[in-house]
């Protein structure tokens, strides 16, 4: 068992979320889009993505804040065969 702390908030606390002046449409446009690399792209499914682990942070890249996704609780995860890969993908 491993074990770190995090830094972050719930990806549910909007107000601590609007407070860190996270963009909340460029929030949900980085997680989806994650979710949809990790699925369709290389066939990781992270089988307890609810909110709690999920945690958001602000960083700055290149000058900018961005926002960064931390993941917690890797404990299961499935790997898709690349025919359900696929076939989930044109869904």
């Amino acid at each position: 068992l491993t074990m770190d702390f995090e830094e972050g908030v719930m990806v549910t606390d909007k107000k601590s979320l609007q407070k860190m002046n996270i963009n909340l449409n460029e929030l949900s446009y980085t997680l989806s889009r994650a979710f949809s690399e990790m699925i369709f792209v290389h066939g990781f499914v992270h089988c307890d993505p609810h909110p709690g682990n999920i945690l958001i942070r602000p960083i700055q890249h290149k000058g900018v804040q961005k926002v960064q996704i931390v993941l917690l609780d890797h404990g299961l995860y499935r790997l898709l065969d690349e025919s359900t890969r696929v076939n989930y993908s044109g869904i």
